[in-house]
């Protein structure tokens, strides 16, 4: 990868940051904003890290004020613990939180000080396994926005450039036509507005790659964006070609959504010629965690805290969240943090994001093993293998279902069928099947290891 991505020098006003008239148009009209925000966002980058703790800790002060006098749920923790308004706070002092606190009643987390119609209302995509509504404010949109930005902008990247899009598109689900109609043309108006090339990740497959390899290359992108599986398609289709992309002004490929395994990045990176971004966030908070230009995954610290529980999991609190509150919220991924800061920026950052706790498959003999230790077992076998997945039906049932490349030896189906054995137990029906299609999820997203079982599995035995 020989591209110097990095800019010369960051830009300050958020009006010259767009690379062209309509896109900071559009920023106008949809996040309007991130121009008050910008200009002290981007200075983060020059702080001490002691300014940027004592900045999120006065943040966090500020939000624990606002909810405990207009959020029901923090009325309550501040009636129950006797904190008032004002009195030092500690994010370990309050409450942890899960999905299960707002499927119970979404409107013990609306402020009072905010009318709901000023907010956006969301929803997640269940891949997790269960979805939910919420709801976002705009100011807390926006500064997320600029801290998306704020980190492409060290890749040289800017609102505006060439983009190819890859991304599911759930709305052609819908029954009606003309809602499908609509929605279409509102996303060709998104489209055009931010020079994005969109490309459907249903309608991505092996079969079609090369007619879209050709689009890409015709629009000459200056960064690639969207789930793995499909970037990793292209990549793989260009690779077996013997070929990197044409498109001298590519500079990263950002991903999303999906967790990228090892030897996805290494086709990606061979068959584009320049760096993989891999973002980390959800759609309750956006984009937690990027990449510097030294490849460390650094955590937005002026918008966010993270910690971790006992057991390793996330725990999110969204700083600018005060009309919708997400403080101490378990996202259920896995994650290792550096003890150390990194040189270069003040922000602390991720050593590792395992995955969420559902990609954690149990097994009948007792215990779990991480769903990307399976995926490992067919990686020797890819010549063979265009895609696969791995699904857990029942504790003691899997199926395996591979997609072709080349006739796929019978002594493969062998090793892959041992191989998952040594992991998941002898006992354990595998089934493996040869298919022309894997489906992705209504969402768009792939997942290449699935289990329908729940977490709670027989205790290991001891030793």
């Amino acid at each position: 990868m020989s591209q110097d991505t990095t800019p010369q020098a960051p830009i300050t006003d958020f009006s010259k940051l767009a690379s062209s008239r309509k896109i900071r148009i559009k920023d106008k009209k949809l996040h309007p904003g991130a121009f008050e925000y910008w200009p002290e966002c981007i200075k983060i980058d020059q702080l001490p890290r002691q300014k940027l703790l004592e900045l999120q800790q006065s943040r966090l002060q500020d939000l624990v004020d606002h909810v405990t006098v207009h959020v029901p749920f923090y009325k309550q923790w501040a009636k129950d613990s006797g904190f008032k308004p004002g009195d030092p706070i500690k994010i370990t002092d309050l409450p942890v939180v899960t999905k299960a606190d707002y499927l119970q009643d979404i409107e013990l987390f609306q402020s009072d000080a905010y009318n709901p119609s000023e907010l956006t209302p969301l929803k997640t995509s269940g891949s997790s396994g269960i979805p939910f509504k919420f709801r976002r404010h705009p100011r807390n949109a926006d500064y997320a926005y600029c801290c998306m930005w704020r980190a492409l902008h060290r890749f040289g990247l800017r609102p505006g450039d060439r983009r190819v899009y890859l991304w599911g598109q759930s709305f052609s689900f819908n029954s009606s036509p003309l809602n499908n109609a609509k929605i279409r043309a509102k996303l060709a108006l998104r489209n055009w507005l931010n020079n994005t090339l969109a490309i459907g990740a249903y309608d991505l497959t092996f079969q079609n790659v090369k007619h879209n390899i050709e689009r890409i290359e015709r629009y000459k992108p200056v960064y690639m964006h969207g789930y793995v599986s499909a970037l990793y398609t292209i990549a793989r289709a260009l690779v077996e070609e013997g070929r990197t992309l044409n498109a001298p002004n590519l500079k990263a490929i950002i991903t999303e959504s999906e967790k990228v395994y090892d030897f996805q990045r290494e086709t990606m990176e061979k068959a584009f010629n320049c760096p993989v971004l891999e973002h980390y966030g959800s759609v309750e908070f956006g984009n937690i965690a990027q990449p510097d230009p030294d490849g460390n995954m650094r955590i937005n610290e002026d918008i966010f805290i993270v910690e971790k529980n006992n057991k390793d999991e996330i725990l999110a609190t969204g700083l600018f969240s005060q009309a919708f509150p997400f403080i101490r919220y378990n996202l259920a991924d896995l994650i290792e943090l550096h003890d150390e800061i990194k040189p270069g920026l003040p922000f602390a950052s991720f050593k590792k994001i395992v995955g969420r706790t559902v990609d954690m498959i149990p097994v009948l003999a007792g215990g779990h093993v991480h769903g990307v230790a399976l995926s490992h077992l067919i990686n020797p076998h890819l010549d063979h293998i265009l895609k696969f997945q791995i699904h857990q039906t029942k504790l003691d049932h899997f199926i395996v279902r591979l997609v072709p490349h080349t006739t796929i030896p019978e002594s493969t189906i062998k090793t892959i069928h041992k191989d998952l054995a040594s992991l998941v137990g002898d006992q354990t029906t595998i089934e493996i099947l040869s298919v022309d299609h894997i489906t992705p999820a209504p969402s768009g997203k792939f997942r290449w290891v699935i289990s329908d079982v729940n977490l709670s599995a027989p205790p290991a035995p001891a030793d």
